[in-house]
């Protein structure tokens, strides 16, 4: 695989951990290690963003 598509992928997974925890959130709250995880994703995922705008 190419880096595009790697990136693209990448972007998928992430999005779908996001969609998870947000879900997580509102049901029954997070913990703060799902927290700081939630934290980590969204960054992940904008850096992920700007990676694949190059």
């Amino acid at each position: 695989m190419t880096r595009q598509p790697l990136l693209e992928r990448r972007s998928e997974m992430l999005k779908r951990n996001m969609q998870e925890l947000i879900l997580k959130q509102n049901q029954r709250g997070l913990t703060k290690q799902d927290g700081k995880y939630l934290q980590q994703v969204i960054k992940q995922f904008h850096q992920n963003v700007h990676e694949t705008a190059k």
